[in-house]
């Protein structure tokens, strides 16, 4: 909260400059623009008060004047003796420094305190003028209000009550828009200007720039300009509601539209409006300003090059105006007394890490600086992660204790190694660089990703199990048991996967061999390797699509349910057929295969929509071999066919 508050203060000290600077400058092209954008030039201060551009132009190697202290803030000696080392410090800037550490408090008080009074207010204004109203209910009356709708273009429903206790014609409302009016005694002329008046404001989304308004100077209550701006942005909006009224009316109703706003006046109550409205009059000295600007109006003014130069000119300034705000509150670190601190940072450096019995959450992540960090929800609780021999290691661990570990590593350094054994909920792993990998547990989520490692071992439970943008120099063992799996766009040199309930695999390239063995389900896509080994168990579906074998593959078929592949063979193929579905579509001229096909029995198989009998030959002398052997007791359909 500090820090924020000290961000605010930066913005505000650019707004003392920038509010007056877009004050002046509208005065210098307000004669270019028209009233709406003139009003609209003010959004340039409010969006140097909401980025704080002076945080962004701080150098390295200083310190930024409201940034976190030292331990040697303030620091005017130093004296080393025999009972050790003594400081004295400026008593200013220790008294500085501790207004700086708590005034957020006061600031926060104050702001919620008038943010609290501005919304009660708008609640009692709109509870105290809709519980006196009543709805207009003549129909010469909605009529008028149809027309100024139609006018404006305006489809959205706006009620219309009358409450002959407020100051003047009024607009307020988020989703419920309502338009109050003191009296019904104007003529139809008048009402039409009134409603016209009032549905702009609606239509302008007015009545959100004014509850903008009203947090920011909640936010803000410190500087004595936020509330100046405010009252001119007030002006201003009334200016440019005023200039879209004339716009819809014909040249000679604009002296009538003027006579409106003074008969307003006359017929109307004293009950203020609410911070939180938009009216249709604010004081005299303002209504006298603005009927000389309605009767100077002129139409056809456009202004577009104008507003956009002045808007380029307000940003540069502001920018400006934070460059030099951060360069006049960095000052380099002053030579005089040096004080050297031991450099523990190395203390904190590990080169691998190494969590045995982490029955916990893990999460390892990249950033600037490697750090680690234990939450544990057990004050009893003596688990800790220390760094030992250059190993960060997790100690006195309690598996009844529920927390969680946080690491962060850089994302530059090659780490030695990765070793986690646990069984906590999930197991989070990005951007890190290791020689091996090993993890270990019946976590219940997994995600890796964009590991780079030359080796990885994965044995996990029932697991969610996700690898993604990943490189494997070596090899990658995994043996999932029950654990559902999703592997897309890595790379392997070998990727050996054993044991898995649920397997997709997608985007993968396998430089070396893919071997699988497993019952369960396997969807694999876009894969290209150069050995293939397929072992599916009992009542596994096998389907592999635009799959690129290299070398050699090898199919075993022990009583799957299902087995499709569709792709290339190249080299020596060996399928050993079960009792499944069995097809294979092979996106090569047929030519360039020798197919061996034998049967225990007298089975057929379908070779291109053909059946054929066993024992089947053809081109034996071709560059690629599939060799077929059916040992299965049990009826199988087995269908081979090319496609080019």
């Amino acid at each position: 909260m500090n820090i924020l508050l000290k961000m605010l203060l930066s913005m505000s000290i650019a707004s003392v400059i920038l509010i007056p600077l877009v004050w002046f400058l509208k005065k210098v092209f307000g004669q270019f623009l028209t009233k709406r954008k003139s009003y609209y030039a003010w959004g340039v201060v409010f969006f140097f008060l909401i980025v704080p551009f002076a945080f962004f132009f701080v150098q390295k190697n200083t310190e930024f004047l409201w940034g976190t202290p030292s331990e040697f803030a303030g620091l005017t000696s130093m004296v080393i003796g025999q009972n050790g080392i003594e400081v004295e410090r400026s008593t200013q800037a220790v008294i500085f420094q501790f207004i700086m550490d708590y005034v957020w408090v006061l600031w926060l008080m104050v702001g919620l305190i008038m943010l609290v009074y501005r919304i009660a207010s708008y609640r009692n204004f709109k509870k105290f003028v809709i519980s006196g109203a009543h709805y207009i209910e003549e129909p010469d009356e909605l009529d008028i209000l149809a027309e100024a709708m139609e006018t404006i273009g305006l489809n959205k429903p706006v009620e219309v009550m009358i409450n002959p206790l407020i100051s003047s014609p009024v607009f307020f409302g988020f989703r419920r828009e309502i338009i109050v009016l003191p009296s019904t005694s104007f003529s139809k002329k008048e009402l039409y200007h009134i409603f016209l008046h009032e549905l702009v404001h609606c239509k302008s989304k007015d009545m959100y720039v004014v509850f903008l308004a009203q947090i920011f100077t909640c936010i803000y209550w410190f500087n004595p300009l936020m509330y100046w701006m405010i009252r001119q942005l007030e002006r201003d909006r009334e200016y440019a509601c005023d200039e879209s009224v004339l716009s819809y009316l014909p040249a000679r109703d604009a002296l009538s539209y003027g006579d409106t706003l003074l008969h307003s006046i006359v017929k109307s109550g004293t009950y203020k409006e609410s911070h939180a409205a938009v009216s249709l009059h604010e004081n005299a000295k303002m209504l006298k300003e603005r009927l000389e600007a309605i009767a100077s109006y002129k139409k056809g003014k456009k202004g577009y090059i104008s507003f956009l130069l002045l808007l380029i000119l307000l940003t540069l300034i502001g920018i400006l105006l934070n460059f030099y705000e951060a360069k006049a509150f960095i000052y380099e670190k002053k030579q005089g007394i040096e004080i050297k601190k031991e450099d523990t940072s190395k203390k904190t450096e590990f080169r691998a890490i190494d969590l045995q019995n982490a029955n916990q959450d893990v999460t390892i992540r990249k950033g600037k600086t490697e750090s680690f960090d234990l939450t544990t929800y057990d004050e009893n609780s003596k688990a800790e992660l220390v760094v030992k021999n250059g190993i960060l290691m997790y100690k006195n661990a309690n598996p009844n204790t529920q927390s969680a570990i946080i690491i962060t590593i850089d994302a530059d350094k090659v780490y030695d190694s990765l070793s986690i054994q646990t069984t906590g909920t999930q197991i989070k792993i990005s951007d890190i660089h290791t020689k091996t990998m090993r993890i270990k547990g019946g976590v219940i989520i997994a995600h890796f990703n964009q590991i780079k490692a030359d080796t990885i071992n994965v044995t996990t439970g029932s697991a969610n199990v996700h690898l993604t943008d990943s490189e494997v120099n070596k090899g990658m063992k995994f043996n999932g048991n029950n654990a559902l799996i999703h592997f897309e766009k890595s790379s392997f040199n070998n990727l050996e996967m054993t044991s898995f309930l649920s397997a997709k695999l997608n985007d993968l390239n396998v430089q070396g061999g893919l071997s699988i063995n497993s019952g369960g389900q396997l969807d694999a896509r876009n894969i290209t390797t150069d050995t293939l080994k397929l072992i599916a168990g009992n009542s596994g579906n096998m389907k592999f699509q635009n799959t690129f074998v290299k070398k050699s593959s090898e199919f075993q078929d022990n009583e799957s349910m299902l087995l499709q592949f569709d792709g290339v063979l190249n080299g020596q193929t060996r399928m050993s057929i079960g009792p499944s579905q069995t097809k294979f579509v092979i996106r090569d001229k047929m030519q360039k295969y020798a197919i061996d096909a034998q049967s225990s029995q007298a089975d057929t198989f379908i070779l291109n929509q053909s059946i054929v009998n066993y024992p089947f030959t053809q081109n034996l002398s071709a560059p690629n071999n599939i060799t077929l052997t059916n040992d299965s007791p049990f009826n199988n359909n087995f269908n081979l066919s090319f496609e080019e």
